[in-house]
């Protein structure tokens, strides 16, 4: 990044908004913590390289090189930074939406895991029989008293009139 914006000119101000890239991906891959470490980065970076070229620290290439003085450079450079540390903002408030997000998800799911396991529980110890049928009649579930009681074993998915006269 910091070469293709380097190549077009540092003054180039509409390239700059490439140093946001490293911030947004970063999104993806790292925590919220270490996405203001690239954010910083990315905006130290982008000022050095427009100092650097602007003054002929660096050896010009491309459109880069000395001529872009005072209060242009410092637009430049402020303009710039202020594009990368606010993406840089807004990624790690998405990013610790995120992880809240993932964190009561998981919750959900494990209270979701309990109550399907206590339900099985409640179903396999009824003395009473229970079959559970889809729309078309076939079986869908049956504890083991339903089995017992008909002394006949319900597969799923079997038609419940195999194992009972049913009229229509």
């Amino acid at each position: 990044v910091t070469l293709v914006v380097a190549y077009h000119g540092a003054d180039q101000e509409r390239l700059a908004t490439f140093y946001l890239f490293p911030v947004l991906a970063s999104a993806f891959y790292v925590g919220t913590q270490d996405i203001l470490g690239v954010g910083l980065f990315s905006a130290s970076l982008h000022a050095a390289m427009v100092v650097a070229f602007s003054t002929g620290w660096l050896p010009p290439f491309g459109d880069s090189g000395p001529g872009l003085e005072g209060p242009r450079r410092l637009q430049i450079i402020a303009l710039a930074n202020l594009q990368i540390l606010t993406a840089t903002l807004v990624m790690m408030f998405i990013r610790r939406n995120l992880e809240s997000l993932r964190r009561n998800l998981d919750q959900r799911e494990a209270e979701a895991d309990q109550l399907a396991e206590l339900h099985g529980r409640v179903v396999e110890s009824m003395a009473s029989g229970l079959v559970t049928l889809d729309p078309e009649g076939r079986i869908t579930s049956a504890n083991p008293s339903a089995t017992a009681i008909l002394q006949d074993p319900l597969a799923p998915g079997s038609s419940i009139r195999a194992h009972l006269p049913l009229s229509e």
